[in-house]
C-alpha cells in the first residue's frame, strides 16, 4: 500500500499561486436588429470578436420583458405571471460556431426545467435561479408559492430582469474552456404567448409578453505572457483544442389519448452516445394554453415504466410504480431521479425535488442512465430508443423526452486560422 504525507505536514511546500490569467472581461453582444415589443418571433447575437480568447462556459443572457395587453397596454394587479422563469420565453435555442450547428434544443423551456430540477440543489435555487426568475410550484392553483412569487414580479407590468446563463440552454455551454479564433451565434426563438403567460380565466384575456432587451454577456479571457506564449506555440505546433461536452435534446412524443393505458413512444433522434434520458408527462391542455401551466408534470398513475434502448431494457427491471395514497411505492424511481447527481449517496448536496414534490403530480420526472449499457448495445450508429408505460390515469397529453448525449469537437490550425470540427 502507498503512503502519503498529511496535508497538515507540508510545511516546507511553497505555496502555489496562479498567474496564468491577468484580466476576465465581460462584453456585451446585443441583438443589433431588436424590435421592442410583442412580435420579433427570432433573437439572434453574434459574438463577432474572434482575436479575443472567450469563455462561453460563463456567457449568459441579459433579458427584460414585462407583459401587457396587444395593444401594449399595461395591466393592472391581476392574476397574470410568467408561467417559469425567464427560460419561458424561448420555445427553441439554437448554438452556431462558425456557421455550424453546434446544439439545438426544442422545447427548450420545457427541457431546461427538466434538467434543472434533477440538477440544482436548494441553495443554488434560493441564489443563481432566482436570478432567472424561477419559483416552483406548491399546487397547481393560482395559491402556488411559486405563482405568487412570479405574479409579484409581473405586478402592473413591471419591467422584469432575467439572468440567464448560457449552461442552462446548451450542453456545450458546460465546458469550462477558453477559444478563440471562431464565431459564435446565438438564434432563440420566441415561445407562443399561452406558453409564457400564466393566467386565471378572470384576468386580461389578449395578455402578450413584450420583450425589450436581448444582450449576451460573454467574458474575454486575457491569458499572462507566458500563458499566451505557451498557447501560441501549441497551435503553431499543430496541437488540437478537444471539447467534449454532454449535448441535450428534447422531444414530444404525438399524442396519446386519454384510454390508451399502455403508451409506447419510439423516439426518432440522432443520439449516438446517449448517457441520460428524461421522461415526463404533460397533459395536452396544459399546451398553449395560458391559463394552465406547462411547468409542472402529471405522474397519471403510471404503474410501470422502461426504456428499451436498441436490444437493451433499461433498467434491466423495470420501474414500478403506485401513487395510491395508502399504498403509495415510488421510492426506486425517485432514487433513480437522484442519481443524475450522485444525490443519493452525496450527503453535501440536496436535491431540488423533495419525494413529497416528486411524486405529487407537480414535477414527476423518471431518470434512466444508460453509462452502464453495453457499449455494443449503445454505440452501433444512432441509438434506437423506445418509451414503454403502463398507466391507469386516462388524460390526454404528450411525454416529454430529454436525452443527454455524449459531443465532442477539434479546433485546429495556426492561430490566426482556426477552424472547428464536429467529431
Amino acid at each position: 500500500m502507498a503512503s502519503i504525507l498529511n496535508s497538515q505536514l507540508k510545511i516546507f511546500d511553497e505555496a502555489v499561486e496562479d498567474n496564468s490569467i491577468t484580466s476576465v472581461n465581460y462584453h456585451p453582444y446585443p441583438e443589433e436588429n431588436l424590435q421592442k415589443g410583442r412580435t420579433q418571433t427570432r433573437f439572434n447575437v453574434i459574438v463577432k470578436d474572434t482575436d479575443s480568447w472567450v469563455n462561453f462556459s460563463r456567457a449568459y443572457l441579459q433579458v427584460k420583458a414585462k407583459i401587457t395587453t396587444s395593444a401594449g397596454a399595461d395591466i393592472a394587479n391581476e392574476n397574470i405571471a410568467l408561467n417559469g422563469s425567464g427560460y419561458c420565453l424561448f420555445e427553441r435555442a439554437e448554438l452556431l460556431c462558425d456557421n455550424q450547428v453546434i446544439e439545438t434544443v426544442n422545447h427548450q423551456h420545457i427541457g431546461n426545467l427538466m434538467l434543472m430540477l434533477a440538477s440544482s440543489s436548494e441553495d443554488y435555487y434560493k441564489t443563481t435561479l432566482s436570478n432567472t426568475g424561477l419559483a416552483l410550484e406548491s399546487d397547481t392553483t393560482f395559491t402556488s408559492t411559486g405563482f405568487v412569487a412570479r405574479k409579484a414580479k409581473a405586478a402592473g407590468s413591471n419591467m422584469m430582469e432575467f439572468t440567464l446563463p448560457l449552461k442552462h440552454m446548451f450542453g456545450f455551454c458546460n465546458t469550462d474552456k477558453i477559444t478563440r479564433g471562431v464565431r459564435y451565434e446565438v438564434v432563440l426563438t420566441r415561445n407562443s404567448h399561452p406558453d409564457m403567460i400564466h393566467q386565471d380565466n378572470a384576468a386580461t384575456g389578449d395578455s402578450e409578453v413584450h420583450i425589450d432587451l436581448c444582450t449576451l454577456w460573454c467574458p474575454t479571457v486575457q491569458p499572462s505572457i507566458q500563458a499566451t506564449q505557451y498557447l501560441e506555440n501549441k497551435l503553431n505546433e499543430g496541437a488540437e483544442a478537444r471539447l467534449q461536452w454532454m449535448g441535450r435534446s428534447v422531444y414530444r412524443s404525438p399524442l396519446f389519448q386519454g384510454n390508451d393505458t399502455t403508451p409506447t413512444w419510439r423516439i426518432t433522434n440522432n443520439a449516438v452516445k446517449p448517457r441520460h434520458v428524461f421522461i415526463g408527462f404533460q397533459p395536452s391542455a396544459n399546451q398553449n394554453n395560458n391559463e394552465l401551466s406547462n411547468q409542472v408534470f402529471d405522474h397519471q398513475n403510471l404503474t410501470e415504466i422502461s426504456l428499451k434502448v436498441n436490444s437493451e431494457t433499461v433498467p434491466r427491471e423495470k420501474i414500478e410504480l403506485d401513487y395510491n395514497a395508502a399504498t403509495k411505492s415510488v421510492g426506486r424511481a425517485y432514487k433513480l431521479f437522484q442519481d443524475y447527481k450522485n444525490v443519493f449517496n452525496n450527503e453535501s448536496d440536496g436535491s431540488l425535488v423533495s419525494e413529497a414534490d416528486w411524486s405529487s403530480g407537480l414535477y414527476n420526472i423518471y431518470h434512466f442512465t444508460l453509462e452502464h449499457v453495453d457499449p455494443n448495445a449503445l454505440y452501433n450508429g444512432a441509438a434506437d430508443i423506445e418509451v414503454r408505460a403502463r398507466r391507469t390515469g386516462n388524460t390526454a397529453g404528450y411525454f416529454f423526452c430529454v436525452i443527454c448525449s455524449e459531443k465532442e469537437a477539434v479546433i485546429s490550425g495556426t492561430s490566426n486560422q482556426l477552424r472547428m470540427e464536429m467529431m
